[in-house]
């Protein structure tokens, strides 16, 4: 009888673990398609980005033109853009666990408490940070300073 016990008490220990973690994973799994702006949760590969597609970058009334390849993120293009010979653009992030890379500054120009860098992709604004948004061919990506 107290070998069947245990059984049962393992058992229920073992359903309240599932029963956890399937709760886990639904309360904290990304909904994708979330204001109809394409991203992921995670470095993964874009299908739809061949790797001569390109992006575009608008900060402070300066457009560039970036060339992206497969799987890459707002980041990436980022520092593509900043290690082109003659772009002159510059940025500095800060990381936010499980949100990812914010910007601190463009060209120079810090974010100032309640008012931050904040970015839009195709002129919806963006729900993750630049480290987790993986782009496609076409996006326009534009930054503008406002408050949270």
């Amino acid at each position: 009888m107290k070998k069947n016990k245990s059984y049962i008490y393992i058992f229920l220990i073992l359903i309240i673990c599932i029963s956890i973690s399937v709760f886990a994973f639904v309360k904290f799994s990304p909904t994708p398609g979330v204001g109809d702006i394409p991203y992921t949760w995670s470095r993964g590969i874009n299908q739809n980005v061949s790797t001569s597609d390109t992006v575009t970058l608008i900060a402070q009334n300066k457009t560039y033109t970036i060339q992206i390849k497969n799987g890459n993120t707002v980041y990436d293009a980022m520092n593509t853009l900043e290690n082109t010979k003659g772009s002159n653009f510059t940025f500095h992030t800060k990381e936010y666990s499980g949100l990812g890379n914010f910007i601190d500054d463009i060209n120079g120009s810090k974010g100032t408490p309640g008012n931050y860098w904040i970015y839009y992709v195709n002129n919806k604004e963006a729900p993750i940070g630049i480290s987790k948004y993986v782009l496609k061919s076409g996006d326009v990506i534009s930054w503008e300073q406002g408050a949270f």
